[in-house]
């Protein structure tokens, strides 16, 4: 698994430089592909954030929430840490904090 995502996550990379600009329906189909996988690796589902919790202000945003763990992943965040950061990485490291956080 984490070798797709850094592959996915490299592709990504090479496209975009940054989210400003980035199509709406792009940025939501990376979300997607995401919150996706951390549903089904994880035991989640979808969860609605207030604009409040993320601390903006303007459009709410999306995460993913957990049966058998507290922090709610947010998968615009996954976005703009892995265009912040540009390792290649960022995606694979949330799922491999997920795997030692989860309890069992």
């Amino acid at each position: 698994m984490d070798e797709s995502l850094r592959a996915a996550e490299a592709e990504f990379l090479k496209g975009f430089a940054h989210a400003n600009g980035m199509a709406t329906d792009v940025f939501e189909e990376y979300q997607m592909y995401l919150g996706e996988g951390l549903i089904r690796a994880f035991e989640g589902r979808w969860a609605h954030l207030p604009s409040e919790l993320l601390g903006e202000t303007g459009q709410a945003g999306r995460g993913i929430a957990y049966r058998r763990m507290e922090p709610v992943d947010i998968t615009d965040g996954m976005i703009g840490f892995a265009l912040a950061e540009r390792s290649g990485e960022w995606w694979a490291s949330v799922f491999r904090s997920n795997r030692e956080l989860m309890p069992d």
